[in-house]
This record gives C-alpha cells, sequence and structure tokens, in this order.
C-alpha cells in the first residue's frame, strides 16, 4: 500500500510565474537538487513535456522512473508510466493565488517495488517533499 503526502509552499510571486517554474520540468536538475538529469520523452501539442524521464539519488542508488504529465490552469499532474523500483508515483501540483501569495500544495501518491515498513515508506516520501519544496522557493524566490 502506497503512501498519500502532500506539502505547501507559499511566494509572493504572480501565479503565472511559479507555473513556469512548475511546467519547465527540463529544468528541474537546476533546482531540485535530488534530480540528476531529465529526459524529454514526448511534447504536447501545446509544446509543453508529455512524457519525461527522470533519474534521481535516492542516496544509496540512484532511481529511474518516466512520467507522463497533464495540465490544467492551475494544475500540473503526473501519473507512473515505467520505473526501477517504484509500483505508484501518482501526484500534482496545484496552485492558487490570494492577496499576492501564491501557494502550491505538492501531493504524491508514492509506493516502492519491494517490501519496506509503512513508516519508511512515509519518512522517504516526506523527504521528498520538503527538498522539492525547499527546492521551489529557492527557485522562485526574487533574484
Amino acid at each position: 500500500m502506497g503512501e498519500r503526502v502532500s506539502g505547501d509552499v507559499s511566494f509572493r510571486e504572480p501565479l503565472e510565474r511559479v507555473a513556469e517554474v512548475l511546467t519547465s520540468i527540463e529544468a528541474y536538475p537546476s533546482w531540485n537538487e535530488g534530480i540528476l538529469d531529465v529526459i524529454i520523452d514526448a511534447y504536447d501539442t501545446e509544446g509543453r513535456v508529455q512524457k519525461a524521464t527522470f533519474l534521481i539519488d535516492i542516496k544509496l542508488t540512484q532511481l529511474r522512473y518516466t512520467l507522463t504529465y497533464r495540465y490544467d490552469v492551475a494544475m500540473v499532474s503526473w501519473e507512473l508510466v515505467d520505473a526501477d523500483l517504484l509500483s505508484q508515483f501518482d501526484g500534482e501540483y496545484r496552485l492558487s493565488h490570494a492577496d499576492g501569495i501564491t501557494t502550491v500544495r505538492y501531493t504524491i501518491d508514492v509506493d516502492v517495488a519491494m517490501a519496506l515498513p509503512r513508516v519508511m515508506k512515509r519518512r522517504a516520501a516526506e523527504t521528498l517533499i520538503a527538498q522539492t519544496l525547499t527546492g521551489l522557493q529557492t527557485r522562485c524566490q526574487p533574484a
């Protein structure tokens, strides 16, 4: 059984600016320290990434996985297509904007293809959420 984990981060930036960072999937390695490489496998008719393969560092080894993407006005979501050790990695970035503040809620449903205690799965998912939101916050802060 997988783990569902969420986290939020807020910026004093326009929603459009934050959405631009989140939809520039090929640039993820520049702000998310766990992502070593992203290979774009396909684009949709609007030039957005439709399918991408990631190589990430999970401390003890490297992990490869492929995701397909969907876009909405204030949301980027994905589903796992293929992976080395993951059996589930679906999620979304959901954006909202009020009073000059853009908030991103990052939610993932994640599971591994091996027996691990639930607490270890949850801790790994929470670490991934925190690392990603910290990198996103750094990337979106005004220079």
